[in-house]
This record gives C-alpha cells, sequence and structure tokens, in this order.
C-alpha cells in the first residue's frame, strides 16, 4: 500500500440529502425508508458520507438504478445514490506501466449506467464493453458489485472488465485498489490523498464485495473496440435434441454468443420441451437504408411486446383470471420470436429491449459448474417442479427458463469463480398469482443441487448462509479477511450482509469485542 504524500483535506460538510424518503427498486419487491438520502457529485462528498456515518455508529450502503431483486443496498441509515457520478474520468498513462499503456482502459464514475457508458464509449473512443446482460439500466459500479454476466464461451463478465478500482471505505479513507501485478506502476503513482494497494485479496474481494467494503467512487476498465453483432433467434427444437450438447457444453459454442430458452411445459400432446438457441455472430459494421430496414429492428412481435406500456399488465391479468393459457402462451412467445435479420452495435443486441418487462420482471438465477452437469438437472427438476404446481395448487411458471454460460472468473465470491459455469434462470412477471411460491420452490431444489446464487437476483430462501454459501466458494475465509479489514466497524453492512452470513458474528465479536450501536 503507498499512501501519497499528499492527502485529501478533511470534508467540511455533508453534501445534501433528504430525509426518511420511501424507496423502493424498479420491480417495487424491495422497499426501505432510510434515516437520510443522498445524491453526491464529488469524492469528497462520498467522504464526508462515510466519516458521518462512522461518527455516529450509522450504516451507509451504496444503491444503483434499482434493478436488483435482491435486498444488496437497502439500508435504513445512509443511502448513497451516485448517479450523478457519471463521468468519463482522465487515465494518465505515464502513472501505466509499460505493458499497460496500449490497452483499451478507461476510468470512469461508477454511477453512470451500462446504457449510458456504452453509448459515451462509442461516440467518443470507437470501443465498447465486451459482454453485457439483457439490459443496460444498471449502474457500472452496482452491476460490477453484484457479479452481472451476460453469455460467452470467453467473454468475460463485467467484474473481469475492471483492472482498478477506487473505494471509500472506512475513515473516509480513499483506496485505488488493483492485482498484485496491476496496471500501474507504484514508483509513477500519484493521485493525491488516494492510496495504491496492489494485492490480489484485497483486489479480488472488493470488485464484487456487494457495497459491503465501502462505496464504489470510479473504476478502469478494459474494452474492446467496437463491435457489430447479428442476432440469431433460430426456429424452436426440442430439448431431447440438444440435451447432450448442452450437457457437454458444446452448444455455447455455436456463436460468441449463446443462450436458451426453454419452455418449461410439454408441447400440446405431446412429452417434448420446445427451446429457442439465441446466436449472437460477429459482423462488419452495415449502412442502413429503406430495402433493409428490418435489419435494423428485432422481431416485430418482440419489439412490440417488450415497449408498450401496459400490455404486460394485461397479458398478466388475463392469464390471472385464465391460467390454463399460459403453457401455449410461452411456447407463442418461443415460436413468434425467430429472427435472424437484426444488425447493431453490440452494446444494442446485448439489450433485449424488453423496456416494460424489466419493471415486471422477478427472477431467481443460479450458477453450475458446467463439468457437473448439474445445470441439466437443474432444468428437468424444474419441468417437474411446474408439473406439480399445477396440480396441486394452479401455479403456473409464465415465462421461459434460460440458460446462459460464462467463463472462470478470480473475483472470490463471483458466481464463476473458479470454473466455467452455466446459468438457468427462473424468470417470472410481478403480479402473476403464486410468483413467489413459484420462486421459492425453484430455490429450495438448486440450493439442494449446490447452485450459486447471483446476488442481485431474488434468493430469499438463504437464511443459514453461515452453512450454505462458504462450502461453495473457496475463498470464502479469504474475502471475509478483506471484509473485516475494510468494514471494521460495520459502517457498510445491512440487512443482505446480516442474512447472507458475512460477517460470522460470534467470531467476529470474539476478536473485535465490539457491538453495534446506534447513537441516534
Amino acid at each position: 500500500m503507498k499512501s501519497n504524500p499528499h492527502p485529501l483535506p478533511l470534508p467540511i460538510q455533508l453534501p445534501a440529502y433528504k430525509s426518511r424518503i420511501t424507496w423502493h427498486n424498479v420491480t417495487k419487491n424491495q422497499c426501505i425508508t432510510p434515516l437520510r438520502y443522498f445524491e453526491p457529485e464529488t469524492i469528497d462528498d462520498l467522504r464526508a458520507i462515510v466519516m458521518a456515518a462512522e461518527s455516529e455508529n450509522i450504516r451507509v450502503r451504496a444503491v444503483g438504478s434499482g434493478h436488483s431483486f435482491s435486498g444488496v443496498a437497502l439500508t435504513d441509515g445512509f443511502m448513497v445514490n451516485p448517479k450523478k457520478l457519471k463521468n468519463l474520468l482522465p487515465l494518465d498513462t505515464s502513472q501505466l506501466k509499460p505493458e499497460f499503456r496500449g490497452r483499451n482502459l478507461v476510468h470512469v464514475e461508477g454511477g453512470i449506467r451500462l446504457c449510458d457508458l456504452s453509448r459515451l464509449l462509442d461516440k467518443e473512443m470507437g470501443l465498447s464493453l465486451s459482454s453485457l446482460g439483457t439490459i443496460a439500466v444498471q449502474t457500472l459500479s452496482g452491476a460490477v458489485a453484484t457479479g452481472t454476466h451476460g453469455t460467452g464461451w470467453d467473454k468475460p463478465s463485467i467484474p473481469d472488465m475492471v483492472q482498478a478500482i477506487t473505494l471509500v471505505t472506512h475513515g473516509g479513507r480513499v483506496l485505488q485498489i488493483e492485482p498484485s501485478h496491476g496496471i500501474t506502476d507504484p514508483d509513477a503513482f500519484d493521485r493525491p490523498g488516494v492510496e495504491l494497494v496492489q494485492n490480489d485479496d484485497y483486489f479480488h474481494a472488493a470488485v464484487l464485495s456487494m457495497g459491503s467494503m465501502g462505496i464504489t467512487y470510479s473504476l478502469v476498465l478494459e474494452v474492446i473496440p467496437l463491435i457489430w453483432l447479428n442476432e440469431v433467434k433460430t426456429p424452436t427444437t426440442t430439448w431431447s435434441r440438444v440435451r447432450q450438447s448442452v450437457l457437454s457444453g458444446d452448444i455455447f459454442t455455436a456463436a460468441p454468443h449463446v443462450s436458451l430458452r426453454i419452455n418449461p411445459y410439454p408441447q400440446k400432446n405431446s412429452v417434448e420441451h420446445s427451446v429457442q438457441m439465441v446466436k449472437m455472430y460477429n459482423v462488419p459494421p452495415i449502412r442502413w437504408n429503406y430495402s433493409n430496414l428490418n435489419q435494423r429492428f428485432r422481431n416485430v412481435s418482440a419489439m412490440i411486446g417488450g415497449k408498450i406500456p401496459g400490455l404486460v399488465d394485461l397479458i398478466v391479468r388475463y392469464q390471472n383470471m385464465f391460467p390454463h393459457t399460459i403453457p401455449n402462451a410461452v411456447e407463442y412467445s418461443l415460436k413468434s420470436t425467430k429472427d435472424s435479420t437484426y444488425k447493431n452495435k453490440s452494446y444494442r443486441v446485448f439489450n433485449q429491449g424488453m423496456r416494460q418487462v424489466s419493471k415486471r420482471g422477478l427472477s431467481c438465477e443460479w450458477a453450475f459448474p458446467l463439468e457437473s452437469g448439474n445445470h441439466v438437472e437443474a432444468v428437468e427438476t424444474a419441468f417437474e417442479i411446474v408439473q406439480k404446481a399445477i396440480g396441486f395448487g394452479k401455479l403456473y411458471q409464465n415465462s421461459p427458463i434460460t440458460l446462459r454460460v460464462a467463463p472462470p472468473s478470480r473475483h472470490f465470491l463471483a458466481t464463476s469463480f473458479g470454473q466455467r459455469m452455466i446459468y438457468v434462470e427462473f424468470p417470472m412477471v410481478i403480479g402473476t398469482k403464486g410468483a413467489e411460491e413459484m420462486l421459492d420452490r425453484y430455490q429450495e431444489a438448486m440450493i439442494g443441487l449446490g447452485g450459486r446464487p447471483h446476488w442481485g437476483k431474488f434468493h430469499n430462501r438463504l437464511l443459514a448462509a453461515d452453512e450454505l454459501i462458504p462450502p461453495l466458494y473457496e475463498k470464502w475465509d479469504a474475502w471475509c479477511k478483506v471484509f473485516y479489514e475494510l468494514n471494521p466497524n460495520r459502517t457498510f453492512d445491512n440487512q443482505f450482509t446480516d442474512r447472507m452470513g458475512f460477517r460470522r458474528r460470534r467470531e467476529f465479536l470474539a476478536t473485535h469485542q465490539q457491538t453495534f450501536s446506534p447513537k441516534y
């Protein structure tokens, strides 16, 4: 750790805040009334907030755009929304090691949304992120902290694009954290008030920390030259035809980016389950004209279904009245969206355009090592769950099951840590009768199969996390050690960290002899 000889002055005062507003996420399944709500504009604002919280033994958490279904950002103390911290920052290449000076590195504040960052990289630099999820309205810092991923055999998830993270942590300290062989030359480092930490354990713990080690101010990302993609949504095939290829993982090597959409209900008068493969291929840039506008837009059914306000509400109401129509509706959604003409810049293709659905969607997602084969068992277990749900309670799954892939990650609590993972997601639409009951059933089954939960998705069944989570992550103890060091006073804890068992209370209290008692 290298301290700068020119420390930052102490913040003079807290930035403006609102008291006791009610915050909820986009899907409104998470809601909280924090003591104070901040929208900081500078790194000094962040320092002042953290120092004020610590002085009063009040918890502080950063919240992004509200697209996490878990309670990862909730706090009844100080809530920090970094949406005004959305600028590209200068990156002084003279402070980088020579081998990193020619790489596509960008320094950006953490409050920027992924969609805005993508447009900015395109417009200003002709660059792009190498992968994105199906929506891009999340803040960069939130997407990194919760392990947001896209799909691709060798395409890194968003946290794995990070080369350095600037964190405002306990005591108002500002750390620039990098791997041991990081991008910065320690002898050339000159960033007033910032301490350079080049340590593998710190880096791989702090990048993906669910906001529990401090507040992210900025990140250095490695990006790629802008690419164009052709999205191909194939005609449906059947689960029995692709099962072996899914089991081996070969199906995910058919294109740079591959995902599967599976109907959990068998086809009418059949035992077969329909499967649609979504493939994204690299293509040269195109120029649009009136004769090929079909290349510029997705399948009309998909575009209409995702963007017309109120349509999702009408569909949910109808399905709640006539739930027996849901299996056919899921089948139709697969067969009606086939398309092979859509070509665009990568970040526009990654974004599935489901604006209305993203506000009503709720899902749990679980990662399974490819080598285990448990991803196939997870899908087939889901087939059994949906059939039993019909018989016992007339409950229905009203969206296709989705499969994606991600390469191994080195971040300690990444769902793909150490192994190539297949992600199995169970989406539901809020307002559907029994939606959370169905998600509960999936969760219990996936826990039994040893799945790793996506930190930003719905997983309320993980209650005894001290027993359930550590066996899934061989670097759990190393992560906890950094967590204790960067968050010794529990300033960045919340209900989520308590429930997930990030702080082993007996061990922590025995070594620190401290309790948490707010002064207010």
